[in-house]
């Protein structure tokens, strides 16, 4: 609750839009002196192909779902607090010097934006606020979020559409932070992993001993897992959505199916793969989740058996009072978690970010008058005289000293000659040293691989059950992938758990299966992913 603490004089209530490729999520809020009162929310599922990650393909569809989900809301109040995501959208934690001038403190600002987002100034909205002091020297930690104008303008044209009035834009990764803040998680000790996980993109902020060190979007979701669900066990959507949250049916075998929803975890959920730095030796991080995905079949097995640790979930019901009529919130709440967020951040008492675009004609001119350019031109001269001496007297005391630094430079250079030509000698040393050790390394590397190969091929030929066979193998580095064909699906779930159960495998994955061959003599194709210890 430390947030909300801080919170500035608006009251509201205010009404907060967050469009998903699945749902549109709204909710009316309120202040209430320091506390955040949710009055109603209200959910819109989105027909398929109406947005594909977050390009909006049909406006008009989306217009009448945005609203439908605002009557429900039952409030007159038509100012509205959106949150954004997609490619267009970015949101970092960035380190820049700190300038008391807002002026030099915004120049530092676009500077690192430029350097380190690669987009082009001209074509963004951009806004930023300040965390606190950095642990680099005279330097200030900020959070900055940015958008392409184009895609903003898109939005806000479609939120007017449908009869609101935007007046605070913000993204959906800054919301995340926001709820991790009110939460008093963003301070937690060691590294901290939220993932907000939607249905077809998951949120990824990194934070450890308080520092947020990433925030980034995955382009996987629940999706993914219902599409690959519905090849493999040939289901509809509407099946595979029912039992990636729920479990196999009596229709689908349950060893295969777990199997599969691990090897789907490990390839879509890990989060070291988005986070390089918690691959390294035995580090041990915490697990966060929110969205509709926290609720995935086996999720909170799989990264038991793999981190060792358990899984926690943001709780925001925790975060404002309810007033009464609102039901149904304990099932709903994990699709709710921007929605709060963005709450949370127009209400902030400090300056935060706001991506709305400063509209054309919005900013009245200043009065010009006219005055007297006479004094202005007499100050001007003076100074200029005073420039002139002060040069000249610069220039004989340097004079001096560029005669003595002169004779220096030329003892330096000499110095210089006769130790490069030692230090080519030594080069020389070292490239021999380094051509021998490479030859040494080379003919120990070709031994035991010769030894590895034999080791390998045996144990597959020991692994695979009749009924399987294999077309072909390649090897890349510790990873085998292996590509084959099965009577059966049954036959390839055998042929993973064999590989796994073998001493000299690490983890297996199933890249693909397709069904093949006649209606008499059906088979299955398959892909594998096998990483050796």
């Amino acid at each position: 609750m430390a947030l909300l603490g801080k919170m500035g004089k608006a009251k509201g209530p205010i009404v907060v839009i967050d469009i998903g490729s699945r749902y549109v999520k709204a909710a009316l809020f309120s202040r209430v002196k320091k506390e955040l009162v949710l009055t109603a929310y209200a959910l819109e599922k989105v027909p398929p192909d109406v947005i594909l990650g977050k390009d909006i393909i049909d406006r008009q569809v989306l217009i009448d779902k945005i609203r439908d989900v605002y009557a429900k809301l039952g409030t007159d109040s038509t100012q509205a607090v959106v949150s954004i995501a997609g490619g267009e959208v970015k949101s970092k934690a960035m380190v820049i010097p700190y300038y008391k001038k807002k002026e030099k403190l915004a120049e530092a600002v676009d500077w690192k934006i430029k350097e380190e987002l690669h987009v082009d100034p001209t074509e963004i909205v951009r806004d930023y606020e300040i965390l606190g002091v950095s642990q680099i020297a005279e330097s200030v930690d900020i959070l900055v979020g940015t958008a392409k104008l184009s895609f903003i303008y898109d939005v806000l044209d479609i939120v007017r559409a449908a009869g609101l009035e935007p007046i605070l834009v913000t993204t959906d990764l800054i919301s995340l932070f926001r709820v991790i803040e009110a939460l008093d998680l963003k301070n937690l000790p060691g590294d901290n992993v939220f993932l907000h996980m939607g249905y077809e993109v998951t949120l990824l902020i990194h934070i450890k001993d308080g520092q947020i060190q990433q925030m980034v979007e995955i382009p996987t979701g629940v999706k993914s897992y219902v599409d690959n669900l519905s090849r493999f066990f040939d289901l509809r959507v509407e099946e595979a959505e029912e039992v990636v949250l729920n479990g196999p049916t009596a229709a689908i075998e349950k060893s295969a199916f777990d199997d599969t929803m691990d090897s789907l975890h490990d390839r879509f959920l890990s989060p070291e793969k988005y986070v390089p730095a918690l691959t390294e030796g035995s580090r041990k991080f915490n697990i966060y989740l929110s969205g509709g995905g926290s609720r995935l079949y086996g999720l909170e097995s799989f990264i038991k058996s793999k981190y060792g640790v358990d899984i926690k979930y943001l709780d925001i019901t925790t975060l404002f009072s309810i007033e009464e009529g609102v039901r149904d919130l304990k099932n709903n709440a994990p699709l709710l978690t921007i929605v709060v967020g963005s709450a949370l951040h127009f209400y902030k008492k400090e300056h935060k970010v706001n991506l709305m675009p400063v509209e054309a004609g919005m900013e009245a001119l200043p009065v010009v008058e006219e005055v007297s350019l006479l004094p202005h031109i007499v100050g001007a001269l003076f100074v200029w005289l005073l420039i002139l001496i002060s040069i000249i007297a610069l220039s004989l005391g340097t004079s001096r000293r560029i005669s003595g630094l002169k004779k220096q430079i030329a003892q330096l250079q000499a110095e210089e000659i006769e130790l490069q030509k030692k230090a080519d000698e030594i080069r020389g040393f070292k490239q021999e040293i380094e051509d021998a050790k490479r030859k040494l390394d080379l003919i120990a590397q070709l031994q035991k691989g010769r030894t590895r190969y034999v080791q390998l091929l045996d144990e597959i030929n020991r692994v695979i059950p009749s009924g399987c066979w294999l077309e072909s193998l390649t090897r890349s580095g510790d990873v085998l992938n292996i590509s084959g064909g099965a009577v059966s699906n049954m036959r390839i779930s055998q042929f993973m758990s064999n590989l796994r159960r073998s001493p000299i495998v690490d983890s297996v994955s199933l890249l693909s299966i397709e069904v093949a061959g006649g209606q008499e003599e059906r088979y299955a194709n398959f892909q594998l992913s096998v990483k050796l210890k």
